[in-house]
Parts: structure tokens; sequence; C-alpha cells
């Protein structure tokens, strides 16, 4: 299903949840959705399930 913003802002609460929603990010065909502040990579380039998987952790700060 291909919906317009519009469509997008009438169907919230409705048919359609974002949590949390923004306006901003509301565009004339879609809904730019964003990922967490915080992004993970594993520190291995083969995973041995047996065994824990090591981790890096990122942060992303906003800039201003």
């Amino acid at each position: 299903m291909i919906l317009s913003g519009k469509e997008i802002k009438r169907k919230l609460g409705k048919d359609i949840v974002i949590e949390p929603f923004n306006e901003k990010q509301l565009n004339p065909n879609s809904y730019n959705l964003r990922l967490h502040n915080e992004l993970l990579v594993y520190d291995e380039p083969f995973w041995i399930l047996k065994k824990k998987i090591r981790l890096k952790n990122f942060l992303y700060q906003k800039r201003d």
C-alpha cells in the first residue's frame, strides 16, 4: 500500500501508529523514519555461537 503524506497523517492513531510522531519527518509521499542513536558493530569477522560475540558501541551525538 502506498500512502501520501496527507493519508499518513489522516490515518495516524487509527490504522497507523508512529511513536513518537514528528510532523517535520512527514513528506508529501512518505514519512522519514529514524534509527536509534546507538550503532553496534561486530568486533569479529566470524561468529562462533557458543562464544560471546564482542561488539563495538558507537553513539551518535547530534550536532547543532
